[in-house]
């Protein structure tokens, strides 16, 4: 596959003939509702899964029953976004600054 192709299909340049790129679909966002905030549907399952205490990714991903590399993009976005940190081992726990939120819904 040529990358030109690959470009088209992920919908970064126009196919030939057509005026512009696809519009990238935009996260879905949900009001802010019993304190967890901009978070999809996905991502408040996952942190409910964790909850208080550290999930390995195996039990997290098992729990959720979405696909592992759902899974993955899903905990690196929380990471980055600031809900959860990597900890050693590949387990997940909430931030620090983030249960308190969590414990007031």
């Amino acid at each position: 596959m040529d990358p030109e192709e690959i470009l088209v299909d992920l919908g970064f340049k126009p196919k030939a003939g057509t005026s512009k790129p696809r519009e990238a679909t935009p996260k879905k966002e949900r009001e802010p509702e019993a304190g967890l905030p901009t978070l999809n549907d996905e991502e408040q399952k996952l942190l409910k899964i964790i909850g208080f205490q550290p999930a390995h990714i195996d039990k997290i991903t098992a729990m959720s029953h979405l696909a592992t590399p759902q899974v993955i993009g899903l905990l690196q976005g929380l990471v980055l976004e600031g809900w959860l940190e990597e900890l050693p081992g590949k387990h997940f726990g909430l931030h620090p600054a983030r249960r308190e939120l969590l414990a007031k819904t």
